[in-house]
């Protein structure tokens, strides 16, 4: 498998892909609005389905970007990737080296199929 790497703030232009891993984190229990306002743009062409992997202290899913993705009519993957996240005080040694290869790991599972 072939894997490029956008960072989203560039806004790139995602289209004809099978899938795209949607890395990001909840912020204050919250996803970015910012990163909402950019899905909001996609469509069927941009991808065939969506996987989440997700960053939080609290280990929150990403419940409302899941379904902004899937308003504009694009697949989300059912399972999602949760790593712990810091915040303040509250996780200070994450994401660490596990939880990275624990990430990996739950890439090459979904590319198995």
């Amino acid at each position: 498998h072939r894997i490029e790497v956008f960072n989203l703030k560039d806004k790139p232009k995602l289209e004809g892909y099978d899938q795209i891993f949607l890395v990001s984190g909840i912020y204050g229990g919250k996803c970015k609005p910012e990163l909402l306002e950019y899905v909001q743009g996609w469509n069927k062409s941009n991808t065939e389905k969506v996987i989440l992997m997700t960053s939080s202290a609290s280990d929150m899913k990403q419940t409302e970007l899941r379904e902004v993705i899937e308003s504009v009519g694009i697949a989300v993957h059912d399972k999602e990737f949760l790593c712990k996240g810091s915040f303040l005080v509250m996780g200070l040694t994450h994401p660490n080296k596990t939880d990275l290869l624990e990430a990996v790991s739950f890439v090459e599972q979904v590319l198995k199929g």
